[in-house]
């Protein structure tokens, strides 16, 4: 009996601690959909690409196209946009806003 009792007391403690992790990791993966979407709004208001950066930025994660750079750890954010020297031209898309992990 008190076999049962412990069992159910660390099955109700298991469950009670993974609902937050859930959450935290639910928040995690939309924040990296958050800076995808914003990703792909602004390659779409690229008019000029004189150096043909787009075609590198293909189907490979965002984290990887030259000019952006995430954080190591998970969840990938991006930290860092350095497309001056890209010579990109068109309209910027609002979304940027949305990169809200940006430090330089």
């Amino acid at each position: 009996m008190a076999h049962a009792l412990v069992f159910l007391l660390v099955f109700h403690l298991l469950v009670f601690l993974s609902n937050p992790i859930a959450i935290l990791a639910a928040g995690s993966t939309n924040n990296s959909e958050i800076d995808r979407q914003a990703h792909l709004n602004f390659q779409l208001g690229i008019s000029d690409d004189p150096l043909g950066v787009l075609s590198s930025w293909g189907n490979v994660s965002y984290c990887s196209w030259r000019g952006i750079t995430c954080r190591k750890a998970l969840p990938l954010r991006v930290v860092s946009l350095d497309l001056y020297s890209l010579q990109l031209a068109g309209q910027l898309s609002s979304s940027l806003a949305n990169l809200t992990s940006i430090i330089r």
